[in-house]
């Protein structure tokens, strides 16, 4: 049966991933209300950037609003805004401007503003919305920045897959949109030097035999997942795969499905609830 722990979860995810993005970021950070002399058009010379944050009416919103030269170019509204960074990511001379915020609840979303012949616009992402993936662009990509780095973009947020957790993709900016430039798997990073991470939420605990692939040295064999053993997972595709890693050290991947009958997925054809003794969901 799944459990909602969803305010410790929410925390728990959070953490991890600011936890995260503060390991491989190399980019400029952009402070509130401080100006910063950056090129966005590519003609050589920089211009005055400020990025403001200004509280909404009752203090329960917060609104970006990026100005070039003094003059207002883009603005957003989150619950709260989180972080802004420049980096010229597809390395034209002219950079791009990252804002992310949070729109309630631990739900984050990051715009890239840049200047085109037209001004200022936001650049689409491929779609890597929690939940069901339509495979379009959308004007803001999924998730908080969590690196800037030789042209490739991480984005992490809150992903649905035997449970909620922090999960990551990458993209690289092409023909004008990100594009994902990964091998298709959210991964979800975890901390297997903390002794506290086999008693945290994230972990699974097997409540019946299940048929997995172990993986040793690039090989794969056959085995199972005994009853009352512990696993968290590392990456999935939220559609066909999950791999896994296990107290004991062993790692691998099963099958899952997406549950037409009821939320959540079937493992190796088996809903998860009668898979593992609880799921770890948050709202």
């Amino acid at each position: 049966m799944k459990r909602m722990f969803a305010a410790i979860l929410a925390l728990c995810i959070c953490l991890a991933g600011f936890a995260m993005a503060e390991e491989t970021i190399d980019a400029i950070e952009l402070v509130y209300g401080e100006t910063a002399e950056l090129d966005l058009n590519g003609d050589g010379a920089p211009e005055s950037v400020m990025l403001e944050v200004e509280p909404g009416e009752g203090g329960w919103a917060e609104t970006a609003r990026l100005t070039v030269s003094g003059e207002a170019v883009w603005s957003a509204e989150w619950e709260r805004v989180v972080g802004a960074y420049a980096a010229d990511v597809d390395a034209d001379g002219a950079y791009e401007i990252f804002v992310s915020g949070d729109e309630a609840s631990d739900d984050f979303t990051t715009y890239c503003v840049r200047c085109t012949a037209d001004g200022y616009a936001t650049v689409p992402f491929a779609d890597a919305n929690r939940g069901e993936n339509t495979g379009e662009y959308l004007d803001y990509g999924y998730g908080l920045v969590a690196g800037l780095t030789d042209g490739i973009v991480t984005l992490c947020g809150s992903q649905d897959v035997l449970g909620t957790y922090f999960g990551s993709r990458q993209f690289m900016l092409e023909d004008g949109r990100f594009e994902f430039a990964d091998d298709g798997l959210w991964q979800f990073p975890r901390d297997f030097e903390d002794p506290e991470l086999w008693d945290s939420y994230c972990v699974l605990t097997a409540a019946t035999e299940i048929p997995v692939n172990f993986m040793t040295d690039s090989l794969d064999s056959a085995g199972v997942i005994a009853p009352g053993e512990k696993l968290v997972i590392t990456a999935s595709d939220k559609l066909t795969v999950a791999y896994f890693a296990m107290e004991d050290g062993r790692m691998g991947y099963f099958s899952i499905a997406p549950d037409a009958e009821s939320w959540g997925s079937l493992v190796n054809g088996v809903p998860e609830d009668e898979v593992f003794e609880f799921v770890p969901y948050a709202d």
